[in-house]
């Protein structure tokens, strides 16, 4: 079995072999805490970072616990069956 993960910087690469009794949950796991642990730690919020009183932060706000966050797939595609003519590549009138 051969678990690989990667964050585009750090690549853990953990491959066992059948005579090993390891699952994929354990390999995977192992994966994760060798890829965080390989992460530089996060630097300290500079006062840059936090917005002036009174004023809503744009974008993501810095959580803690990002559990149960996911997109589904209705908010990753549109739905073009709703307007045809509108998502075509060359325009409304096919220029």
């Amino acid at each position: 079995m051969r678990v690989r993960l990667t964050d585009g910087t750090h690549e853990v690469d953990i491959t066992t072999t059948p005579s090993e009794q390891a699952t994929l949950d354990q390999v995977e796991a192992a994966a994760l805490r060798l890829l965080t642990a390989l992460r530089p730690p996060a630097p300290p919020p500079t006062p840059e970072d936090t917005p002036p009183p009174g004023r809503a932060p744009l974008g993501f706000t810095p959580a803690p616990d990002m559990d149960g966050v996911a997109l589904t797939a209705d908010a990753e595609r549109s739905d073009q069956s709703e307007r045809p003519g509108r998502y075509t590549e060359w325009g409304e009138h096919g220029t």
